[in-house]
C-alpha cells in the first residue's frame, strides 16, 4: 500500500446526516456547502454521497465558511443591554 493510498483510505467519509451531527447543524447545510462549492461530496456505486469531515474542518480553518459549532464569530463583541425591569411577583417568594 503506498503513501497515496494509506491517506486515502484514513479519510473521515460520513453522510450529510452523520456529518450534520457531528458538526451541530442541519444536513441542508451539509447539502449547501456541496453545492455551493465549499466542500467536495462523493457519491458510492449505490449513489449515497459522503462528505469529508477533515475537508470540512480544513475549509472551517480558511475561513470559506463559517463553523456552527462555534455560536458567535471570531470577532463578534458581545454587550448587555442597558435594560431594568420591574420586579416580578415570583421574584419577591
Amino acid at each position: 500500500m503506498s503513501a497515496q493510498d494509506a491517506k486515502q483510505s484514513a479519510k473521515r467519509y460520513k453522510t450529510y446526516p452523520f456529518a450534520a451531527d457531528f458538526l451541530d447543524t442541519k444536513p441542508r447545510s451539509v447539502e449547501r456547502w456541496v453545492r455551493e462549492g465549499f466542500i467536495s461530496g462523493y457519491r458510492d456505486a449505490k449513489g449515497t454521497i459522503f462528505v469529508d469531515l477533515d475537508e470540512i474542518e480544513a475549509a472551517f480553518a480558511a475561513g470559506k465558511m463559517r463553523d456552527p459549532r462555534k455560536r458567535y464569530g471570531s470577532k463578534a463583541r458581545i454587550v448587555p443591554l442597558p435594560i431594568t425591569r420591574e420586579p416580578a411577583a415570583e421574584d419577591a417568594k
